[in-house]
C-alpha cells in the first residue's frame, strides 16, 4: 500500500465528494484506515498537507458544493484523530469555517458539524473553550429544538461536557432545560404510541368478539360487515398518523439519557444537584439499559 499511497490520497477525494452519502462515509472510513496504517512512516507531512489543502477548499464550498463540504467535514474528523500535532497550529483555521456552517440550510451538513464540535473540543479543549465554546453551545441549544437534529445535538452536548468540563459550568441551567425538554417530549411520544397500541389491541379483540356474537346471535351479513368496517377504522386511526412515526424505542430518550450520563461525568459536582430535577422525567419511561 505504501508504494501506491500517493495514488490513494489523490483519488480518495473522488468518493469523499460523491453525491452518494454512504459512499462519502465509506471513503472517510478508508481514509482513517490509511492514515492509521501509515502513521509510522517518515513521509507523513506531504500526505497531511495534501489532505489539509483539499479539506479547506471543500469547507469553503458550502452552498456551491454541499457534498464536497460534507466530505471535508468527514476528512477533518479523521485528521483530528490521526495527525497528532499537525493540526495544532491550524486549529483556528479549521474551526472558523466549521462554526460558520451553523446557519446552513442543509441538515446533513449541520448534523456533521454538530457531531464534529466535540471532536474539535477534545483535540484542544482550552483553545476551543476560549474562542468557540460560547457560540457552539448557543447553537446546540437552538438546534436542540429541531426534530431532525435533536438526537445529534444531545449527543454532542454530552460529549462536549466531557471534553471541556468546568468551562461549561456557568451554562448548566440552559443545558438542563434542553435535556428536560427532550425527555418530556420523548415521554409524551412514548405514551401516545403505547396508548395507540393499546387501542389497536382492544379493537382487534372487539372484532373477534363481534364476529363470535354475529355467529351466536345470527347477525345479518350486512350488519356484520358494517361492524367490522367500524372496528377497522378505529384501528387504523389509533395506530396511524403522528404516533406511527415515533416508535416507543425511537423517541430520543436514549440520546437524552446518554447526555445526562456524560454531563455527570464531565461537569462533576456542580451538576449533581441539577440531576435531582431530571429524575422524574428520566424515570417516567421506565427502566432501560441507558438508565441503568
Amino acid at each position: 500500500f505504501f508504494a501506491r499511497s500517493d495514488d490513494f490520497f489523490n483519488l480518495i477525494w473522488v468518493p469523499l465528494c460523491s453525491p452518494n452519502h454512504r459512499l462519502r462515509l465509506s471513503a472517510a472510513s478508508s481514509l482513517s484506515c490509511a492514515l492509521s496504517c501509515l502513521k509510522n512512516r517518515t513521509h507523513q507531512l506531504q500526505w497531511f498537507c495534501s489532505i489539509y489543502e483539499q479539506m479547506l477548499k471543500g469547507l469553503a464550498a458550502t452552498n456551491d458544493a454541499v457534498d464536497k463540504c460534507h466530505g471535508s467535514l468527514l476528512a477533518l474528523k479523521v485528521m483530528l484523530k490521526h495527525t497528532s500535532d499537525f493540526m495544532l497550529p491550524r486549529f483556528r483555521q479549521v474551526c472558523k469555517p466549521v462554526i460558520a456552517l451553523r446557519d446552513n440550510p442543509n441538515k446533513a451538513l449541520r448534523s456533521a458539524m454538530i457531531n464534529l464540535l466535540p471532536e474539535l473540543a477534545m483535540f484542544s479543549p482550552n483553545a476551543f473553550a476560549r474562542s468557540y465554546l460560547n457560540e457552539a453551545v448557543s447553537m446546540l441549544i437552538k438546534d436542540s429544538e429541531d426534530e431532525d437534529l435533536g438526537p445529534d445535538t444531545l449527543s454532542s452536548i454530552g460529549r462536549l461536557c466531557i471534553a471541556v468540563g468546568t468551562h461549561l459550568v456557568y451554562r448548566i441551567p440552559e443545558l438542563v432545560n434542553v435535556v428536560h425538554r427532550a425527555l418530556s417530549t420523548a415521554n409524551r411520544r412514548r405514551e401516545r404510541v403505547e396508548n395507540a397500541k393499546g387501542r389497536a389491541h382492544r379493537a382487534k379483540a372487539d372484532g373477534i368478539m363481534s364476529g363470535l356474537a354475529g355467529f351466536l346471535f345470527g347477525w345479518s351479513g350486512e350488519k356484520a360487515r358494517e361492524r367490522a368496517k367500524t372496528l377497522d377504522g378505529v384501528e387504523e386511526e389509533d395506530v396511524g398518523g403522528d404516533t406511527a412515526q415515533y416508535p416507543a424505542d425511537m423517541c430520543g430518550r436514549r440520546e437524552a439519557l446518554a447526555c445526562v450520563a456524560d454531563m455527570v461525568e464531565g461537569l462533576g459536582p456542580p451538576f449533581h444537584d441539577h440531576v435531582i430535577g431530571l429524575l422524574d422525567a428520566m424515570l417516567t419511561g421506565g427502566l432501560s439499559p441507558e438508565l441503568i
